[in-house]
């Protein structure tokens, strides 16, 4: 009789055990922009903005935006003599647009410009609330810029060239970068509620709730409290290109090609190099899930990768090209969008860039069910089983 609970045991573990589906990444599109670099890319869950630029001679020329659906068309574009911008796009589709002519824009999700402003000075980052309701842009005049969704709120002129800008996520912070080394943190209405001196330019600034954490060019990672005042700050082998926090967590991208994850209480948790040389810099770090991506480019021959790291360190998947320039990542929920520009020496100009969005298959556990009539033929077999062992 042992027979016959073994055989209903095995078709009842059939009819239930789960069914895993491995984890694989998928290619989705590529969208080529020709004669343009790729500058900056902000995405969100419904679009995609890509800032561009263009340089010839030496000479920056035509730049603007380029915003793509997350299928891979092109919505609408906006260019001119900008000579180059960055872009940022809110969680509701406002996208704020900041030049290197000095020019910064607001646009809504349609294409249709809000506002224009020209600050008369090269516009080095540009940065969104994730409301849309407010913009802030710093400059090489010192001053920081901050909009509303009608126009300019104020400036405020800070006595140093200007970098990296973040707004924290209760709109109530905006903590900004400067070429001198200073992180500066102004309150929404432009009062400068504390100022810390790191030793190199910062371009890494982001908000971990209302705490500031930048990075500068000599590859030190500072933790700062609202006032300003110095939580703990980390040293790192090259200098900082990109940081961005997460959950408890900092991951930043260096020029000496090293990815690393920290905690928000100090601690280095790993250090990985990304890339087969060591002239590879990680240019720009994205959270996609629960992965960890950064893009590296090869700073002495060119061509560059993406990669995909879970919080264990493992690279888990990678697309490398060797005639790509990697230049700058996002995620929404469903991609990775990437962009990738070559460099013609000829013409000493940028051309053939290319916009690349991945989605990954996620692991999907499902019960495995057996028809009705599976489940008959189950039971009748278990019933001539039964009298052929009550015969024997």
């Amino acid at each position: 009789m042992s027979k016959v609970p073994a055989f209903t045991l095995m078709l009842f573990l059939f009819c239930i055990v789960p069914m895993v589906n491995a984890e694989k990444i998928e290619h989705l599109w590529a969208y080529n922009i020709n004669d343009f670099r790729v500058i900056d890319i902000s995405s969100n869950d419904e679009l995609i903005s890509v800032g561009i630029g263009q340089t010839i001679n030496g000479t920056w020329t035509e730049g603007g935006i380029v915003v793509l659906s997350l299928n891979g068309r092109q919505m609408w574009n906006y260019t001119g003599d900008f000579g180059y911008c960055y872009t940022a796009i809110s969680n509701n589709s406002y996208i704020a647009t900041g030049c290197r002519d000095g020019t910064i824009m607001l646009f809504d999700k349609n294409g249709n410009l809000l506002w224009k402003f020209n600050a008369m000075t090269k516009v080095k980052r540009v940065a969104i609330s994730e409301d849309g309701s407010i913009v802030a842009a710093s400059s090489y005049d010192g001053n920081l810029y901050v909009f509303s969704r009608e126009g300019l709120k104020w400036k405020r002129y800070l006595e140093d060239k200007l970098a990296g800008v973040s707004i924290s996520k209760d709109n109530q912070l905006i903590a900004v970068g400067g070429f001198s080394g200073y992180v500066y943190i102004l309150s929404l209405n432009g009062e400068i509620l504390g100022a810390y001196l790191t030793k190199m330019p910062v371009f890494a600034v982001d908000f971990d709730k209302t705490y500031v954490v930048a990075g500068d060019y000599n590859g030190t990672v500072v933790y700062l409290s609202p006032n300003g005042t110095l939580i703990w700050k980390i040293q790192l082998r090259g200098s900082i290109w990109d940081l961005e926090t997460f959950g408890g967590k900092i991951l930043v991208g260096t020029a000496n090609g090293d990815f690393s994850l920290l905690s928000n209480n100090g601690n280095i948790l790993w250090e990985e190099h990304l890339g087969n040389t060591t002239k590879i810099g990680v240019f720009d770090v994205s959270i996609f899930k629960r992965y960890l991506v950064g893009v590296a480019v090869d700073t002495e021959n060119g061509g560059g990768g993406i990669y995909l790291v879970d919080e264990n360190e493992t690279i888990l998947w990678k697309f490398e090209k060797a005639d790509e320039y990697f230049l700058s990542v996002d995620s929404n929920n469903n991609q990775i969008i990437v962009g990738t520009s070559i460099w013609d020496n000829k013409r000493k100009a940028w051309n053939k860039s290319k916009i690349y969005a991945f989605g990954i298959v996620e692991n999907k556990t499902k019960k495995k069910t057996c028809g009705v009539g599976f489940i008959l033929i189950g039971v009748l077999v278990a019933i001539v089983l039964t009298k052929k062992l009550m015969r024997d």
